[in-house]
């Protein structure tokens, strides 16, 4: 369910540079993000060319058997490369993570943060966000470079479970790093159906299964910041076959 990102590096000749790497000794995986810019010189997603450097970011995992590689699993931002072409006057700010500064305060062991962010998660699934969500993050928050309060961050989740009523939350992989006090996340939502247009997903009774890929930065043993990819383009591109 991955997007694909050789779409866009089969069109452009660029330097791909990693912004940060969590791993999982026990589990022999990693996490990394990374990120690139470009000119593309074809057609990427429907978007014609408009002469202007692009910036494309990847949330990957990777697995290893006997030290070789053996499975990855990668997600494009699609919508911020959609956003760029849509944009092309404007100014895009990269929020890289790997300049965030590891937290001084309070920290969690690596059990800990898996049990935290899991718990935390269980409150999202149970609708439990409005009494119990400022247990579990900052009352201020970074969001993919933007800030926000406790509050609008519920208010992002309730949108989303407003227009998909049947959005369950599948922890498909989920690596945690102490010393930097990171975790990296892969959630699949299965067999869902979108009731109210979100992200250009518009309601035909279609059921979309897509995923997302995330890093959240815990400080004083709550959530600070959240680099996320959502894959609607998957979504977007099942929801379209269905209209055909």
């Amino acid at each position: 369910m991955a997007s694909q990102s050789t779409e866009c590096f089969s069109a452009i000749a660029t330097t791909i540079n990693v912004d940060a790497i969590i791993i999982d000794d026990g589990a022999q995986c990693l996490a990394c993000r990374l990120y690139s810019k470009g000119r593309p010189t074809e057609t990427i997603f429907g978007h014609e060319l408009q002469g202007q450097d692009v910036c494309f970011v990847e949330h990957h995992f990777a697995w290893f058997t006997a030290g070789k590689l053996s499975k990855t699993l990668f997600m494009l931002d699609v919508d911020s490369v959609s956003y760029q072409f849509r944009h092309p006057d404007a100014e895009y700010a990269l929020d890289l993570l790997g300049q965030s500064p590891t937290p001084a305060t309070k920290t969690l062991s690596r059990q800990s943060l898996e049990d935290t962010f899991r718990t935390y998660l269980g409150y999202v699934k149970d609708r439990k966000m409005k009494s119990d969500l400022a247990r579990f993050c900052h009352s201020e928050m970074t969001h993919n470079g933007e800030k926000l309060t406790v509050d609008e961050h519920r208010l992002l989740i309730e949108e989303r479970i407003s227009a998909i009523p049947d959005l369950d939350l599948h922890i498909h992989t989920l690596i945690a790093d102490p010393e930097s006090q990171r975790v990296a996340i892969r959630i699949e939502y299965n067999d869902c159906t979108i009731l109210k247009e979100i992200a250009g997903l518009v309601p035909n009774s279609r059921r979309v299964n897509f995923a997302e890929h995330a890093i959240y930065l815990f400080d004083d043993a709550r959530i600070r910041r959240i680099w996320s990819i959502v894959d609607w383009e998957t979504a977007r591109r099942q929801m379209a076959a269905a209209a055909l």
